[in-house]
């Protein structure tokens, strides 16, 4: 009976917080950090508040993860196994973004058996009454209640301990308890899919690829393993280049091993096997069979883990991790110190959303084998459904937040986005595949903004001043010409002075996108393009200049610093600066908000329609008076607050018969990259209005203002939709054919956003 008093007390000491929705509620683990439990049976509905069904995902989703592992764990327990360490792919994919591995339970009681499928849609895990499903921090465990048997099974991950670091695999484990007054007989069959494919090649026909994959399966009985090994061919003989090349496919994708960690004892059945998969890939697995006596318990371990390069063996790294004798879920005082701890902080909101950014945040970062570097990814559709990695302004936003809570972290996601700078100080839009950068359809105007406010902030907060010598790559990479940070930012600021220039009222031009990538989708883009200016643009340089100048005059007192090089560039930004201010606040006049933009030099927009985009930065500009932010205060809750349940959305009065749907996407939806700058913002002139914001902008009211939607609950899209959509109000942006309902969480932005807001808040709070 020992295992039930461990599960008895395991579930004693998970503690409920907040309060339950109908699709579950939080709770803290035995460690203190928080996990959420899944109550909701599934397969689950999502509607709109007329009652409509919507494309949301009917299988909830959940994040494990590493920085070198990606492992998305639905409600129903399956999962899928992705990767971006070379470029975004599934391992185990089975169609419609999805993954595919199986465990069977065949149980004999008195000659019969009885089969339960304990992972999918219509298994045993769909019905909460017979399952107990909890997602935390580097864990998700699935507890069963059979008919005189229970079962527990659990899917552990390993946090990285060093930003190119961890094991690309994970633990599973199955605990069985006979809890009945008769002997039964076990079969299990646990198994994971082998079937490789990029995200960008994910709605190809896989006959019709530029590359095919060759699976080569190998069993080993002794070492009760099974190993797959993918070999590449292509037609075109251009297609396959060398392992660090630049390329849009993947010339050399990680092996999968799956490695039993149980050998049979006497009177067990051991079995390791692959078997093709139904539309196409091989499944790797073990079946085991065990008798089990009245009161007696059995615990199983698996090991599933990639091998990305020739001679690792990751999969027998992360085993040694694991002791068999312990109970699942494993490494959780490893996730306890990678963890940020806020045991001073007395609300247990904020102390329990705040730790689960930071764990969301690492969870996402992704090592990048050909940048050398750790990034937070976008996430959601970019990365997750289209492969297509964007926007370095996006990665920088994220390192705001990591700042504090990881450093290393945040200094590893700057030099990424710096490996992606040309000579000229560009900073290319997308990556496409294995370091395959593009502008795609984008010429922006606004990235070497977001690198000065990282940068910025990066300095602030670290003190870490050795930094601005620090050197990394240009584009390209193969021809290892390199610059120091210092010299980078004076590269980009030269871009953002001459290749982006000014419009014709002393303004940032726009180009064709700054913030915004979709402001002309209803408007003729080439007649434009050399006359737009951003207002946006505009005050994100009255924000983020004063404090990265402010920054480079205290690293010019350090010994060792580049002084003549810092004293230049800061003086250059400062010209700029004085010369912005000028032209910013003569256009600004007597307003009480700013325009959004100007077409050209006569053509303006957002005169009588507040846009979000430039307030949110002239609330953050030092130099703008106290007065005039209370009043643009005003204007913002009287004109994009009102009714909204999250935050401000992101313009009052949205275009009809546009591209996108009124109050949805950039057309008025509500975007946490835009609501956690506005947060900052009241926060330098009413700190607790911007507590005030960040609460109304966190999960949990997401959860009481739509208790029946998943999405926003323990993460959420990039935007939701604002109430001018009515019943569509708090659901990810429809358009593009649903495709943004499709994978429709785990954008980092709501959680590094809020993280940064938290601790900034903090500090104006003082």
């Amino acid at each position: 009976m020992k295992l039930k008093f461990i599960m008895t007390l395991l579930a004693a000491s998970f503690t409920a917080l907040a309060s339950a929705s109908p699709v579950g509620h939080w709770i803290d683990d035995p460690d203190s950090l928080p996990a959420f439990a899944l109550t909701a049976k599934l397969p689950t509905t999502t509607t709109d508040a007329a009652g409509h069904p919507l494309p949301v995902r009917n299988d909830p989703i959940f994040l494990l993860g590493n920085y070198r592992l990606t492992l998305f764990v639905h409600g129903s327990g399956l999962y899928q196994v992705v990767t971006g360490e070379r470029l975004w792919a599934r391992i185990n994919a089975a169609g419609n973004s999805s993954g595919a591995n199986r465990t069977k339970l065949i149980v004999r009681r008195s000659g019969r058996d009885t089969t339960y499928n304990l992972v999918g849609l219509d298994s045993v895990a769909d019905d909460p009454a017979l399952c107990r499903r909890t997602f935390g921090t580097g864990f998700a465990t699935f507890e069963y209640s059979l008919p005189d048997l229970a079962v527990t099974r659990t899917i552990s991950v390993a946090p990285s301990e060093h930003v190119d670091q961890g094991q690309p695999g994970f633990v599973v484990s199955m605990t069985f308890h006979n809890t009945g007054e008769s002997a039964v007989e076990l079969s299990l069959d646990e198994s994971v899919l082998a079937h490789f494919e990029t995200m960008t090649e994910r709605l190809i026909p896989e006959s019709a690829r530029l590359v095919q994959y060759q699976y080569h399966t190998s069993v080993d009985q002794a070492e009760t393993s099974v190993r797959c090994d993918l070999h590449p061919t292509s037609a075109d003989p251009t297609i396959l280049v060398g392992r660090h090349k630049a390329s849009c496919y993947e010339s050399f994708p990680p092996s999968l091993v799956f490695l039993g960690l149980s050998h049979a004892s006497p009177g067990e059945k051991s079995e390791m096997y692959t078997e093709a998969g139904q539309s196409g890939g091989e499944f790797l697995g073990q079946r085991f069979s065990l008798p089990l006596a009245p009161g007696k318990s059995r615990t199983l371990h698996w090991v599933i883990s990639l091998e990305p390069k020739p001679g690792e063996n990751e999969t027998r790294i992360l085993a040694d991790k694991v002791d068999p004798a312990a109970t699942a879920p494993f490494f959780r005082k490893d996730w306890v110190r990678a963890l940020p701890a806020l045991r001073d902080e007395k609300d247990p909101l904020w102390r329990r959303e705040m730790t689960w950014h930071a764990y969301v945040l690492e969870a996402m970062a992704t090592y990048n084998e050909f940048y050398g570097e750790t990034y937070i990814p976008q996430g959601q559709t970019y990365d997750y459904e289209m492969g297509l990695t964007a926007a370095p302004r996006d990665h920088l936003q994220h390192a705001l937040a990591v700042c504090y809570t990881d450093p290393a972290l945040a200094k590893s996601c700057l030099r990424y986005v710096l490996k992606k700078m040309t000579n000229l100080g560009e900073i290319p839009y997308t990556t496409n595949g294995l370091g395959h950068v593009s502008n795609s359809a984008w010429n922006t105007s606004d990235q070497q903004l977001y690198l000065f406010l990282a940068v910025g902030e990066y300095l602030r907060i670290t003190h870490n001043y050795a930094f601005l010598d620090d050197t990394s790559e240009f584009l390209p990479l193969e021809a290892h010409y390199t610059g120091t940070t210092l010299e980078k930012l004076e590269r980009a600021f030269g871009y953002l002075r001459d290749e982006v220039g000014k419009g014709p009222h002393g303004l940032v031009r726009l180009m064709n996108s700054d913030w915004s990538d979709m402001i002309y989708s209803d408007t003729p883009v080439f007649r434009y393009f050399w006359t737009a200016e951003s207002h946006m643009n505009s005050a994100m340089v009255l924000a983020v200049f004063p404090n990265l100048i402010a920054q480079l005059e205290v690293s010019s007192r350090v010994a060792g610093a580049d002084h003549d090089r810092i004293v230049r560039l800061a003086d250059g930004l400062r010209h700029y600066l004085d010369a912005m201010r000028v032209a910013f606040y003569k256009d600004l006049g007597d307003r009480t908000f700013s325009r959004r933009l100007y077409f050209d030099g006569k053509t303006s927009w957002g005169d009588d329609n507040m846009h979000i985009e430039p307030q949110s930065y002239l609330m953050q500009a030092p130099d703008f008076p106290r007065a005039r932010k209370l009043r643009l205060w005003q204007e913002v809750q009287a004109r994009i607050m009102k009714g909204e349940q999250i935050g401000p959305r992101q313009r009052e009065v949205p275009l009809r018969g546009a591209m996108y749907e009124a109050g949805t996407g950039e057309n008025g939806g509500v975007w946490y990259a835009l609501v956690g700058p506005m947060i900052v913002g009241v926060g330098t002139v009413d700190p607790q209005a911007g507590w005030a914001m960040l609460r109304r902008a966190s999960m949990d009211n997401y959860a009481k203002n739509f208790p029946d939607d998943w999405v926003g609950q323990w993460t959420a899209p990039e935007c939701l939709n604002s109430v001018i959509t009515g019943p569509m109000a708090g659901l990810p942006r429809t358009g593009n054919d649903w495709i943004w309902m499709s994978f429709p969480v785990y954008c980092a932005h709501p959680h590094a956003w809020s993280l940064y807001c938290y601790y900034r808040l903090k500090e104006l709070s003082q």
